[in-house]
């Protein structure tokens, strides 16, 4: 004799959390601290030469601060009928770009359009491919169909 098998048909919501990368600000700083060289090599007068170095570090270090104190962010990945979730609000219309390591969440929020951008050091594999299905399961396709219905 069977027994009902204790899983459940429907998934439960799933969890993934954005944060600032770390890989993103040690890139930043990489930059930042090649600007010298960097102005250096491009046909800058001399005589503007430490004025933009001076410049381009407080503007790149502000920025990189900026972002390295961003909050992090909650998506939450019900099952399918129902939409996503970003820091609790529903995220109309999601889309997922995929170029090479990195993924960038596309949505609608009221009439604004919102981004986020996930390095290769804020998701693993599996949260990956997650993100993935989960968003592919709610998107509708924009190509032409390949056959005849």
């Amino acid at each position: 004799m069977r027994t009902r098998s204790p899983s459940c048909r429907r998934s439960s919501p799933s969890s993934l959390e954005w944060r600032p990368s770390r890989l993103q600000a040690a890139a930043q700083l990489a930059v930042l601290l090649a600007a010298p060289w960097l102005l250096r090599a491009s046909d800058l007068p001399s005589r503007l030469l430490m004025p933009a170095v001076v410049l381009a570090w407080v503007i790149g270090l502000a920025e990189l601060a900026w972002r390295q104190r961003r909050p992090r962010v909650q998506v939450l990945l019900p099952a399918p009928p129902e939409p996503l979730q970003v820091a609790g609000q529903d995220a109309d219309a999601p889309q997922l770009v995929v170029r090479g390591p990195w993924l960038l969440l596309l949505w609608r929020e009221d009439r604004r359009r919102r981004r986020l951008l996930f390095w290769p050091d804020v998701l693993d594999s599996g949260q990956r491919r997650e993100l993935r299905l989960a968003v592919a399961a709610r998107g509708v396709s924009r190509r032409p169909r390949s056959m005849a219905p």
